[in-house]
């Protein structure tokens, strides 16, 4: 059988590198202790600088007194410490508040110190909690584990060496080697939730049951984590073809299965940094699906809108465009857009559409006329035909200059991808947005 400092030096061997610091939590409390105990003895071998970071969340009154006893012994050992004393607001979820105040100051000192990774020492009875729990929130499947070996976190790489190490291990490790550690009594304090399921619910589960559950959990944890590999290897293609330009980002969806769908949607708003609910999440789903049309959803940061398969995530502050003037060979500035207007033997040119101009640029070409550009006018039927049977995205119609011969006998647009009059279009006209 495979001692806990094997494990926790093959885990190593695989995911540190030499000469990078490594950023430690260290509570004092049995498992960080062991893991900083273990850690000391591989230093040498894999070359890392090791800093401790503490973080006193003032729960109990002895907790500033132990912060200044795992000071001192970090001094006397010649470790390098770094403390911080939070003071949560005590409003709604006390431990949600305790972890995200707990992270900033991780991540500050994890960039700061330019660090390859953060360590942390949960173990396998962590994970079959946090299970447990995400099982009676109703979570996805592919989030059902939470907690990974190895994931990153806000841009920090997080490792927990311990993941596949139960507690009884940690124990006997710490009692063989004759290591002492802080005992939090609010670990089993029913008024929170972990507490409450280390003393009663899981005690009242496995008396039910007739057996230890965790290791049941982890493997539904294991499967979930092989399932997330095989959607994210599955769908890799289409996510890839996620396209993002100044207005925000899109994708096509179309043609997509329903779950790999939603594995597909919940990726894209990790990387926009969105929080979907389940009805949310169902609703842009039956959208897709059904092929309909301007969906419009509003988020805290950005919108979304869905519009027959395509999705769309868009900033809050789209750049506005008001050009108004008749046309003429040359270059014009408006804000943040730029237009070019030339001319030109081809008569060939590839029309992108709609898509060309999300993305910040669209051409159209034209034969030779006299054209003046401007906001299309909300009652023209002509045009509001020609873009729905050319499928143009309802929110970009009225917000994309078109151009119109005097006399406003007829018109041309970029998002239709189409060119009403192929012949002789040897005016080129180029719409740009650029960064300023």
């Amino acid at each position: 059988m495979t001692t806990i400092f094997e494990t926790i030096n093959n885990f190593l061997a695989v995911h540190l590198e030499p000469k990078k610091p490594i950023l430690l939590g260290f509570s004092g409390g049995s498992d960080s202790r062991a893991l900083l105990e273990i850690l000391l003895k591989l230093q040498k071998k894999f070359d890392f600088e090791l800093h401790l970071v503490h973080v006193d969340h003032g729960w109990r009154e002895e907790s500033s007194l132990e912060a200044l006893d795992l000071k001192k012994e970090a001094a006397s050992r010649k470790l390098q410490f770094h403390l911080k004393k939070i003071s949560p607001l005590r409003k709604g979820n006390l431990e949600a508040e305790s972890r995200t105040l707990r992270y900033q100051f991780f991540k500050e000192l994890y960039f700061s110190l330019n660090c390859q990774a953060l360590l942390l020492a949960h173990h396998k009875d962590d994970v079959a909690e946090t299970i447990l729990k995400r099982i009676f929130e109703g979570a996805n499947l592919v989030n059902l584990s939470g907690i990974e070996p190895v994931s990153v976190f806000e841009n920090m790489r997080v490792l927990r060496p311990f993941f596949n190490i139960d507690k009884k291990q940690i124990l006997d490790f710490l009692q063989e080697n004759k290591l002492s550690f802080i005992n939090d009594k609010t670990n089993l304090d029913i008024r929170f939730l972990r507490g409450k399921m280390r003393k009663e619910i899981f005690p009242h589960l496995e008396e039910l049951f007739g057996k230890e559950i965790k290791n049941s959990l982890f493997t539904i944890g294991s499967s979930c984590r092989e399932l997330k590999t095989y959607l994210d290897h599955i769908t890799q293609k289409r996510f890839d073809a996620l396209k993002k330009g100044p207005f925000g980002s899109f994708i096509d969806l179309k043609d997509v299965v329903l779950f790999e769908l939603k594995h597909l949607i919940l990726r894209i708003a990790k990387v926009e940094k969105l929080e979907l609910s389940r009805a949310t999440l169902e609703k842009i789903t039956q959208a897709i699906l059904n092929n309909k049309a301007d969906l419009k959803i509003e988020l805290k940061e950005k919108t979304i809108i869905v519009d027959r398969g395509y999705l769309f995530v868009l900033l809050k502050n789209i750049p506005k465009i008001s050009f108004n003037f008749s046309l003429q060979e040359g270059e014009f500035s408006q804000d943040r857009w730029k237009i070019k207007i030339s001319k030109t033997a081809k008569e060939k040119f590839i029309y992108e559409g709609w898509q060309e101009f999300f993305l910040g640029k669209a051409t159209i070409t034209l034969p030779d006329n006299k054209y003046f550009i401007s906001l299309p006018k909300e009652g023209d039927g002509k045009l509001r035909k020609w873009w729905s049977n050319n499928k143009v995205p309802a929110f970009l119609r009225y917000i994309v200059p078109v151009v119109y011969t005097e006399g406003n006998n007829s018109f041309f647009d970029f998002l239709s991808g189409k060119s009403k009059n192929k012949k002789n279009n040897n005016f080129i006209i180029t719409i740009e947005l650029f960064n300023g």
